[in-house]
């Protein structure tokens, strides 16, 4: 009976912070090395998976546009469907944040 009083217990004291639990597009966001035009920038300095891109990275990078906050990016997803496969998409868009919001 104090084992289930106890895990009982637990479990209320617990509750408000399992709501309170971030979500998996939150956790992406908060990890991804590219946030601000500068990250960006500094990325196109070294070997990225941008570089599947080829000829149409600077034509990407024209594309992303970045909210005041850093947590709203948008960018051509077309360059991305029509000269990538699913894997380099992916690998592309975490370093957005954005790998957990493929449609």
């Amino acid at each position: 009976m104090k084992k289930t009083t106890l895990l009982f217990t637990a479990l209320l004291v617990a509750a408000p912070f399992l709501s309170q639990a971030a979500t998996q597009q939150e956790i992406d966001l908060a990890l991804a090395p590219v946030k601000t035009n500068a990250d960006l920038q500094q990325l196109l300095n070294s070997a990225s998976p941008l570089d599947a891109l080829e000829q149409h990275v600077f034509q990407f990078v024209s594309s992303v546009k970045f909210s005041k906050k850093g947590q709203q990016i948008s960018f051509d997803k077309e360059l991305l469907e029509s000269n990538l496969s699913a894997t380099e998409i992916y690998k592309i868009l975490a370093l957005f944040g954005q790998q957990s919001s493929i449609s």
